[in-house]
């Protein structure tokens, strides 16, 4: 602590401010004041702060006096102000009951040393005097009587701001603080501070109520006010805050997954671990939508609450197989099966295409996998029916005026014979071939081709003597078709549809060989017939164009 000595020195290159605060209980009604006088050289100017009953801190007019500044440019001025702003060399102002502030102005013209003398005539007991230097805020206490020091100015004051401040505090009152709980406590908790009873409250923190919470640390006091402004400072409270931990919750795996998939929850800190579910290990394996958090407490006992993850169970893709027909078809046909969209696709038969071409029985999934990596299945069943059975026997003689039942079978089905005949069987006998399609009750079709040749003599008159052949067959509508000679000139020749319409036809001499290409590719594919006539006798071969 600094003390009021007359040989203390102190040197102001600007404008400075002090201030005296003063804080006293109430006293008698009579006259304490403080005298303060300023001294150049051989000028000196005076000015009176009193305490007395009836005062306000505005002007009164009883006790207050205006200052009258000299003209003279070597007289320094010492002064004090009321509320309203009077310049006053007598400044009156009401008992004391707490602490006080006085602010003391200075005016002068010209620089050089000055002196201070303080004369203190405040007589109640249990008070500190202080003279406070608002330009380093120093303090000086005013012991006894009367205190003196003097500094040196350069330039002019005008007087425009304080230079000093009287302070005068009672000793033996001071703020009482309690707290709500621990001073020391979680960064995630707080401590209620509150004053002891005054008109109005100024704490270290800033706020102005009784009370204030504190959640952190240092150190904390309330200055507390009275109904005239004067103020008492209370001891400081230590606040320690201890960090809580950090609850942080990582994953393994993404928190949206596929049905059956799973995600790994885990928290990196050390310490005490409960999660929403009741686990109490530092990592869980989550396989259930919903959201997740824990609590974490460390070795001070401090908590934290981690973020609260959301776990989503994605929907599975639900693939649908269609077909571009039915899934029952006839043998030697085939059926396209379709998926569904997806990201990538797996059949049963080892293909990876959105589609397949399905020839065989049995039973046929895929699976795909959605954008997301999930997977979904379908199946279906793929029939292939058998075509019917149809077999009219090998080819035969037909002996001259004799006949043969040919007999398609497959009962409940539909014929359609190289006659027109629409039965199951026909009877026949002339030479010829014999052809009938049979198309069974699921749709499925099969046909046969009979040749019965003509016995002449006691030789054979056939296909085979003469060497007819047909090339290729069967083929795409063109072909050769060729034979040998035979001991008649008058021959008829022609081709006819599986009804029987003819196409075309020609007359030919038959003691030649006969070789001729054919061009039938505008004639929709089937079977058709090419028949050798001559006298009674007919030869028939079956021709396919596919």
């Amino acid at each position: 602590m600094k003390t009021s000595k007359t040989k203390n020195l102190i040197i102001i290159k600007c404008l400075t401010l002090f201030f005296i605060f003063l804080a006293l209980p109430q006293f008698s009604n009579a006259i304490d004041h403080l005298g303060l006088k300023i001294v150049k050289g051989a000028y000196s100017d005076e000015s009176i702060i009193a305490f007395r009953t009836g005062a306000t801190e505005s002007f009164d007019p009883p006790f207050d006096a205006h200052k009258l500044f000299s003209n003279n440019a070597s007289v320094p001025s010492i002064y004090s102000k009321s509320l309203e702003n009077y310049s006053l060399s007598i400044n009156s102002l009401p008992p004391l009951d707490l602490s006080v502030q006085i602010p003391v102005y200075l005016k002068f013209n010209n620089s050089g040393t000055f002196t201070i003398n303080i004369e203190n005539n405040v007589s109640l007991p249990n008070l500190l005097v202080q003279l406070v230097d608002l330009r380093d805020n120093s303090v000086y206490e005013i012991n006894g009587a009367q205190m003196m020091f003097s500094f040196n100015a350069s330039g002019a004051e005008t007087g425009a701001s304080a230079w000093f401040e009287i302070r005068i505090t009672p000793t033996n009152i001071q703020p009482v603080v309690t707290a709500s709980g621990p001073l020391t406590f979680c960064s995630n908790d707080s401590v209620v501070l509150t004053s002891s009873q005054g008109d109005s409250y100024l704490w270290s923190t800033g706020q102005t109520t009784c009370s204030v919470t504190v959640k952190t640390s240092g150190e904390v006091s309330v200055t507390v006010f009275d109904s005239n402004g004067n103020s008492a400072i209370s001891d400081s409270l230590s606040i320690t805050v201890i960090p809580a931990p950090v609850a942080v919750i990582n994953t393994i795996g993404n928190s949206s997954f596929c049905p059956g998939d799973s995600v790994i929850l885990y928290a990196g800190y050390a310490g005490i671990y409960v999660w929403n579910t009741g686990e109490t290990s530092n990592s869980i394996t989550v396989k259930s939508a919903g959201s997740y958090s824990f609590t974490l407490w460390n070795q001070n006992n401090c908590s934290a609450v981690s973020q609260t993850v959301i776990v989503d169970i994605l929907a599975s893709p639900i693939p649908e197989i269609t077909s571009n027909t039915s899934l029952a078809f006839c043998d030697g046909d085939s059926v396209i099966l379709n998926s569904s969209c997806a990201e990538l696709f797996f059949w049963s038969n080892g293909q990876n295409t959105k589609s397949i071409t399905v020839k065989t029985h049995g039973d046929y999934f895929v699976k795909v996998i959605d954008i997301n990596g999930c997977m979904g299945y379908d199946t279906v069943e793929v029939r292939v029916n058998f075509l019917p059975l149809v077999d009219l026997g090998p080819d035969s003689d037909l002996p001259a005026g004799s006949e043969v039942i040919l007999d398609a079978q497959n009962s409940g089905s539909t014929y359609i014979w190289s006659t027109g005949v629409t039965t199951q069987d026909i009877t026949v006998n002339t030479p010829g071939e014999y052809f009938v399609k049979v198309t069974d009750a699921l749709g499925c079709s099969n046909s046969d081709t009979i040749d019965f040749n003509l016995i002449i003599g006691i030789e054979k008159f056939s296909q085979e003597i003469i060497e007819l052949q047909v090339f290729p067959n069967p083929n795409n509508g063109r072909f050769n078709l060729s034979f040998k000679p035979f001991d008649s000139d008058q021959v008829m020749v022609g081709i006819y549809n599986n009804t029987g319409k003819q196409i075309m036809w020609e007359k030919i001499n038959g003691t030649e060989s006969y070789n001729n290409n054919f061009d039938l590719s505008t004639m929709a594919p089937g079977v058709y017939f090419f028949k050798l006539m001559y006298s009674e006798n007919t030869i028939t071969k079956k021709i396919m164009i596919q």
